[in-house]
């Protein structure tokens, strides 16, 4: 498959690793194999920054580290569901949620990397044997979350 020097490329998701036949996963089959894992912090902040934009709610009236905190092992849709929940808390009063609504929607939601622990283990434990992550490493907390700018610092996506 890697063999045409064409423009093209095609790209393709699976959920299920482990259902792809192993002739399609051997080195050489695809120019790349990447696996994307659960967000890190950073990809965490910037999620959160995103929906926010995304749900028309004002990203700096949040504290997005006190939420990446709270948001361990969440996916993008997790945290876009995360806050629409909490969207509809405040509207029940009146106003846009807080960062407490969506801190309490937070603790109430278990994320399905919790809930199947062992399927995304063996979903790493593969993706370790033939594919490059898409991430680097993360940093050990949300306060130490670097940016290209420097420390972390609650930015705003335009």
């Amino acid at each position: 498959m890697n063999d045409h020097q064409s423009l093209v490329i095609v790209m393709a998701t699976a959920n299920e690793i482990d259902h792809i036949p192993v002739e399609y996963m051997r080195k050489g089959r695809f120019s790349e194999i990447v696996f994307f894992d659960i967000p890190n912090n950073i990809e965490l902040a910037d999620i959160f920054q995103k929906q926010f934009v995304s749900q028309k709610l004002d990203p700096s009236k949040y504290d997005i580290k006190k939420l990446v905190e709270e948001a361990k092992q969440f996916t993008g849709a997790e945290v876009a569901a995360v806050i629409d929940t909490a969207k509809k808390i405040g509207a029940n009063r009146g106003e846009f949620p807080n960062t407490e609504d969506i801190i309490t929607v937070i603790k109430e939601t278990e994320p399905e990397a919790k809930k199947n622990k062992s399927k995304v283990d063996s979903i790493r434990q593969r993706a370790a044997q033939v594919a490059i992550p898409a991430s680097f490493e993360e940093q050990t907390a949300p306060s130490e979350v670097t940016t290209k700018d420097g420390k972390w610092k609650n930015r705003s996506i335009v």
